[in-house]
């Protein structure tokens, strides 16, 4: 009798790791996540892309990247999507990854650029006020010119926009003091550039009523917030170029050179503005765990409907237009730090974009300076790749 009775707990055990492990593997199948942090373009980006996916996937939200890119190495979540910086500095251990490279991301397609605008009032350069400012460097004229240091808004002091404006500032040679710390009593020096924060609206409330003499913000192309700005005021967009910095070279791996043109809301020609400035590329990552029939469907998705979310995304009333904001080369190449995922160069290598290893080397002469640097494997097949 008692022989029976084991045997049958034996059996039950047996069953219940069985159906339990099932019940685990059909978990994993089904249920995916995606970590984010709060910034509010890529926010409105990853629901716009969800709600194109049949498959389930949660967001989860992070304070900081490096919280982010630590999870998705260590395969507590799925994918990720954060600005390339973060990802190249994670393969280099540079500052936040120091002695801590995460060896298990994966590459697995580029989603769209954000790029770097400095728009100012009308300033001028000289003491006769006959030219006005063209580039960050002429900023400092502006102490001798107007007897005062420069005010300039960005966003709050978590956001990319407050970052990026204290990293250009201490490039060009600027000391960067938040305005609500100003001391009356004191004499601050001819480099010093006051900065302000606010959230989006405010900041444009106070730009348009003069209270500040710049607005720093980094977002995506022709940002609607900016072109309103436009209806309401003239103004000048400073070249960022990074030249005459030893920063230029060091910072070639992190960001692009576009050149943007940008009108007003109601697109008027007295009201459009031609621009150099930076971009940085906000990438979808994966890590090594994650499954790569997964991904392919990801990517395939993203590729197919891409014109539709990034119109969607650009807020354009047509969604059915060519977005013409960037090319299929710009989702497609990756830094050669990086690796690439299997399930994006199955996909790929589908579409053309890869080709033979063994006519490789007839194909390393190329015009375009971001292929040489940028594309690992092998030269794409633009001319092939239809959407």
């Amino acid at each position: 009798m008692n022989l029976i009775i084991i045997i049958i707990i034996l059996v039950l055990l047996i069953l219940y790791t069985i159906q339990s492990d099932i019940f685990k593997k059909i978990t994993y199948i089904n249920n995916y996540t995606i970590g984010i942090t709060n910034n509010i373009t890529i926010n409105r980006f990853t629901t716009l892309f969800l709600k194109l996916l049949e498959k389930t996937i949660t967001i989860k939200y992070y304070k900081t990247d490096t919280k982010l890119l630590d999870d998705l190495n260590n395969n507590i979540i799925d994918f990720g999507i954060t600005n390339e910086n973060n990802v190249l500095e994670s393969q280099f251990g540079l500052n936040s990854y120091k002695n801590n490279k995460l060896t298990n991301l994966r590459y697995i397609t580029g989603l769209y650029y954000n790029y770097q605008y400095l728009l100012t009032d009308i300033i001028y350069k000289d003491s006769n006020k006959t030219e006005v400012i063209t580039s960050i460097d002429d900023i400092k004229q502006f102490y001798k010119i107007y007897d005062r240091n420069i005010i300039i808004g960005t966003e709050d002091t978590n956001s990319e926009s407050f970052i990026g404006l204290i990293v250009l500032l201490y490039m060009y040679g600027f000391t960067p003091v938040n305005i609500n710390s100003k001391d009356s009593n004191k004499k601050y020096s001819e480099h010093t550039v006051f900065y302000a924060n606010y959230n989006i609206d405010d900041l444009i409330h106070k730009f348009n009523k003069n209270n500040i003499d710049a607005i720093y913000l980094v977002n995506v192309y022709n940002y609607n917030k900016i072109r309103s700005i436009l209806n309401e005021k003239d103004v000048i967009f400073l070249d960022i170029t990074f030249k005459n910095t030893i920063f230029n070279d060091i910072f070639s791996n992190y960001f692009y050179n576009k050149t943007l043109t940008i009108s007003n809301m109601d697109e008027d020609i007295d009201s459009t503005y031609t621009f150099e400035t930076k971009a940085n590329r906000i990438l979808l990552i994966g890590n090594n765990m994650t499954d790569k029939n997964i991904v392919e469907e990801v990517i395939k998705k993203y590729y197919t409907y891409n014109n539709t979310l990034i119109n969607e995304l650009l807020e354009n009333n047509k969604k059915d237009i060519d977005h013409n904001t960037f090319e299929p080369i710009d989702m497609v190449y990756i830094n050669k730090y990086i690796k690439l995922h299997e399930g994006a160069y199955k996909y790929m290598k589908s579409l053309g974009f890869i080709i033979n290893e063994n006519i490789k080397n007839k194909l390393e002469i190329n015009k375009n300076e971001n292929l040489k640097h940028y594309w690992k494997y092998d030269k794409i097949g633009l001319n092939t790749f239809q959407l």
